[in-house]
């Protein structure tokens, strides 16, 4: 087998890779058919349309010549750190309800928070304020 675009064959597995993904995470949803879809029917056709360009891709790198052969360089090791240490802090924040905080700070003026949580399968909004325990109405 001659790969004749390294960066054609690479992707087109890529593609491949996430769109199996998809069409096997698919199938723990209900599919349904063409006229009443379920959950997983726009994953399942979503993985498979990724999957048969990734196989284009792949085919297209394997029989067509390219001009220098299309070689994947170095790998950028600084951004993919930035970006996979970026998503880390990400999810470390999401997902969570936020944690009661004071301003005060030991002053006699403090500010008031406001917390807005989403009940999952309720569908209801809730809001809930916050006050520092040392808080006195009036400010006084």
């Amino acid at each position: 087998m001659n790969i004749k675009s390294q960066k054609d064959f690479f992707s087109g597995l890529m593609f491949m890779g996430i769109g199996v993904a998809f069409a096997w995470g698919a199938t723990t949803y209900n599919v349904g058919e063409g006229a009443r879809m379920g959950p997983g029917y726009f994953p399942l056709m979503l993985g498979i349309l990724l999957a048969v360009i990734g196989v284009a891709i792949t085919f297209t790198a394997l029989v067509f010549e390219t001009e220098g052969g299309d070689k994947i360089g170095k790998w950028a090791w600084k951004p993919l750190f930035f970006i996979i240490a970026g998503q880390r802090r990400l999810r470390h924040f999401v997902g969570r309800p936020a944690q009661p905080q004071s301003s005060c700070h030991g002053h006699d003026h403090c500010h008031l928070r406001i917390d807005l949580y989403y009940q999952h399968g309720g569908g209801r909004l809730e809001i809930q304020d916050h006050l520092h325990p040392g808080y006195r109405a009036g400010g006084g």
